[in-house]
């Protein structure tokens, strides 16, 4: 388990599968927020050149003048890290797949679409909690700006470039530590409805416990929505490690997604966020 008293930077990023012209996969919108003396909202947008440590590493030198190796980080990515228990893999069989797609050529949506298309089989393409937000399937390319196969694919790709003790993918690993992040499954559009009630319409205020805790958060109005996106999830993430972030080795392929608790509509009990983590 690892608490925001413990965390020194959370790192949000926003999916983005697209290719520029030279096939070559755009920047991610990505926000940070760290801790000096008091928790704050990096003031500007950011783009991070690629899912890599390499590139991580580079924005916080760049931005916050902090090493990944010395710091205590959450990264929380809009992509998916789990499959529907209809396909009867395990956690192993969900990392095999991340090393089939980094073995793909390609970027975009046709790569992504050929992968996907490859392994979807007979089985359910929704998880549980994909039926219950309404949200889209790895599995399926639609629609077609900004679905999240072909944003999952880059990131699975580019996660290629780790070492597997590098980093840990919750909620199926524990933490390992200072300079090996925790990468968790967000979903902006649950954020939104989690802090403030909405789906994706970013409003004056956000709660007041957010407000008294995090500065700098006026500058999320000047944000394009990608980057409040990224913002919105990590802020969900800062608000959810208040409680504790938990590992759960026993959960099944279908992983979790964060502030989502099963079987129960996430806008009936807004008191409650993350409780079951």
């Amino acid at each position: 388990m690892i608490s925001t008293n413990q965390i020194d930077i959370i790192l949000g990023v926003d999916q983005c599968g697209a290719v520029d012209n030279n096939g070559l996969p755009k920047a991610l919108p990505s926000s940070i927020l760290y801790y000096t003396n008091k928790w704050q909202l990096y003031p500007e947008e950011l783009n991070l050149k690629a899912f890599t440590r390499e590139a991580i590493q580079e924005l916080f030198l760049e931005k916050i003048g902090s090493s990944m190796d010395e710091q205590n980080i959450v990264i929380a990515v809009d992509c998916v890290f789990g499959l529907p228990r209809s396909t009867g893999l395990n956690f192993t069989g969900l990392k095999n797949w991340i090393a089939d797609a980094g073995s793909m050529d390609g970027y975009g949506f046709y790569a992504a679409k050929k992968f996907f298309d490859s392994k979807i089989g007979a089985h359910e393409i929704f998880r549980q909690a994909e039926k219950q937000l309404n949200s889209g399937s790895v599995f399926s390319p639609y629609p077609l700006q900004k679905n999240i196969q072909t944003g999952t694919f880059r990131i699975w790709k580019d996660l290629n470039s780790w070492s597997d003790n590098s980093y840990s993918i919750w909620p199926f690993e524990a933490y390992k530590g200072a300079g090996k992040p925790w990468i968790i499954e967000a979903y902006p559009s649950l954020a939104y409805l989690l802090l403030q009630n909405t789906k994706r319409q970013f409003k004056i205020n956000l709660p007041l416990d957010i407000q008294s805790s995090i500065a700098n958060l006026d500058a999320l109005h000047g944000f394009s929505k990608d980057h409040r996106d990224a913002s919105m999830a990590a802020i969900l993430t800062w608000k959810i490690a208040n409680q504790g972030l938990r590992e759960q080795r026993q959960v099944d392929i279908e992983g979790a997604i964060l502030g989502y608790q099963e079987r129960r509509s996430p806008s009936q009990d807004k008191n409650k966020i993350g409780s079951s983590f």
